[in-house]
């Protein structure tokens, strides 16, 4: 299974992805972000460290030449998690070999917010929930306003 995961909770997605892939008996090649390949190499070595065969698990780097190389080789299924335009490509480029395709892509998510919601608690759960992964944003700034 071919895994490519963005900059933003590196770890996180990873495991994500490797997680059913591993678990249903298929070896993983993992693209990470050019920006955060340290993260997936550390990760692959805690796994083989906690009984993961050695190579069940592969990490190959770089920029975009590299994720569309992985999803032209001979892997089963790609699983990606990005932009929107970058999962069109590959689910063209993964269509045209009939591989099978996971898309988890970006953009931001709608929010209900009834009449009856405090406001100010539904501020702080929305800009959580966008920016909390992101980096620049630090839950210390993420408290309620308080009131005179």
């Amino acid at each position: 299974i071919g895994v490519i995961v963005p900059w933003n909770s590196p770890t996180f997605l990873t495991i994500m992805s490797c997680a059913p892939a591993l678990a249903a008996g298929n070896t993983v090649v993992l693209k990470p972000s050019e920006v955060t390949s340290a993260s997936a190499f550390e990760l692959v070595r805690l796994a083989e460290e906690a009984g993961i065969p050695p190579g069940t698990i592969n990490v190959v780097t770089g920029a975009r030449a590299a994720g569309e190389a992985l999803v032209d080789t001979g892997v089963a299924k790609i699983c990606f998690t990005g932009s929107d335009g970058a999962g069109r490509a590959i689910a063209a480029r993964a269509g045209a070999r009939l591989a099978s395709c996971t898309l988890e892509l970006g953009g931001k998510s709608p929010n209900i917010v009834f009449d009856d919601a405090p406001v100010d608690n539904a501020v702080v759960g929305l800009l959580s929930g966008i920016f909390a992964a992101a980096g620049p944003v630090s839950y210390t700034h993420l408290t309620l306003p308080t009131k005179a």
